[in-house]
């Protein structure tokens, strides 16, 4: 899943809700079984990747070749089969490896929308599959996320008025409307990305094309979910937005060239906005209000100038969160071995803050972190990529703990720590060294 691909737990979406119940899966896949059928790309063929899903309850494992043995049979259906509990292979909305298996990852927990939106869900992951296998190179450099400027509020602002003219073009109704508020989404991007770093478009475009289009197959299996919401997306929300824009910029092309889906299977180094660009070169961009303008400049400058503090806030809250916390000090940096880019939040130069799951190791050892915040602070100049010289995390329990030879092996709910080194505790404080 891009050049990090190793590290990464791709998630998609979705309004959290009460958990859906173990029954709800067979229901959605009867609804994929409708839709996976149908024609979303060429040479993508949905009906024939394997889907692995975690409902909070059971994995269930559908039109797996060769299941693994801790799999059982459900009874009435060959192609489906259960295991109780969550599997080690299911850990985000994502493609993952099972048994030698490229296969569609997805976790219902947590989420009740209807099974046809939950099938579109497995349309997108699924297209993760054939996305890894057919087009590699559709990939954004998941480090540079942690060092995107989103404290400037000029770009900001184009980028809020990018969207307005993207949802436009969607809902224009004449293809010389799309066309021109195509090409005046195209000028702003333009005029933003001269201010960015390289480092900070070449993202969003590796997004827009990985992500972005798993959203597009997405809509277009069932998906119900506004791309935009109606305040656009928080500055920070960099990945989240991307997946909008490159869906949007999908069915803007839909309208204005219906053949460039085939032209990028031919030549898959292009670029959304450059296939954009050459479907909409004859339109007259369409223009803003100038009151429209000022309204999005200032709603930047208002959000740049506050989210220092709030950054700060979060940072003091989590520190002085109530419970008990696990605190690793290791002499040797940690390397991060998985963590999940949609819950991830840099509150300072060197301090990230992982909202849903993390997994560090070094030569000592490893944790992993799933269902609970744990702030992470870098030994080198990257907030996360050089090395962590501190993992704190939060508990909402006190951690099992055993020492066997020198070795520590902590577990809660949600932790699984096996390390060589010493223990210390002060209070409802835990430290390894």
């Amino acid at each position: 899943m891009g050049i990090l691909s190793g590290l990464l737990a791709a998630a998609v979406l979705l309004p959290p809700a009460p958990g859906a119940g173990a029954a709800a899966v067979p229901a959605v896949l009867d609804q994929f079984e409708r839709v996976c059928a149908r024609p979303f790309w060429p040479g993508f063929e949905p009906c024939r990747i394997p889907l692995v899903i975690f409902d909070g309850k059971r994995t269930w494992l559908f039109r797996h070749p060769a299941p693994p043995s801790e799999f059982a049979e459900f009874p009435g259906n060959p192609a489906l089969r259960t295991y109780e509990g969550r599997h080690a292979a299911v850990r985000a909305n994502t493609s993952v490896d099972l048994a030698g298996v490229s296969s569609a990852a997805a976790i219902f927990q947590g989420s009740s929308v209807d099974s046809k939106t939950l099938a579109a869900l497995l349309v997108h992951e699924a297209f993760h599959v054939f996305e890894g296998k057919k087009h590699p190179g559709w990939a954004a450099n998941e480090a540079d996320l942690f060092l995107y400027p989103v404290e400037e509020a000029r770009p900001l602002a184009l980028r809020r008025l990018e969207s307005i003219a993207l949802r436009r073009g969607l809902a224009a109704g004449s293809p010389k409307l799309t066309a021109g508020w195509a090409a005046r989404a195209l000028q702003a991007r333009r005029e933003r990305f001269a201010l960015l770093p390289a480092s900070a478009w070449g993202y969003e475009r590796g997004t827009e094309m990985k992500e972005g289009l798993a959203r597009y197959v997405q809509w277009l299996a069932g998906g119900t979910e506004p791309l935009f919401p109606a305040a656009e997306f928080p500055a920070s929300a960099v990945r989240d937005r991307a997946y909008s824009s490159g869906a949007a910029m999908a069915l803007l092309l839909d309208i204005l060239d219906p053949a460039w889906k085939a032209r990028l299977e031919e030549k898959d180094s292009a670029f959304l906005e450059d296939l954009l660009a050459s479907a909409a070169a004859a339109a007259e961009p369409e223009t803003f209000e100038r009151a429209e303008v000022d309204r999005e400049e200032r709603r930047a400058a208002s959000e740049v100038a506050s989210a220092a503090a709030d950054r700060s806030r979060r940072r003091r809250e989590f520190l002085e969160s109530p419970g008990w916390k696990l605190v690793l000090e290791p002499a040797e940096p940690l390397q991060a071995q998985g963590f999940d880019p949609l819950n991830v939040e840099r509150l300072t130069p060197t301090e990230v803050l992982h909202g849903r799951f993390v997994k560090l190791a070094n030569s000592a050892g490893s944790v992993e972190v799933l269902g609970h915040r744990c702030l992470t602070e870098s030994a080198g100049r990257h907030p996360l990529f050089e090395g962590v010289r501190r993992a704190t995390i939060e508990l909402s329990s006190p951690p099992r703990i055993e020492e066997n030879a020198g070795t520590l092996r902590i577990s809660a709910d949600g932790l699984t720590l096996e390390y060589r080194g010493g223990l210390t505790s002060w209070g409802q404080v835990y430290t390894i060294h």
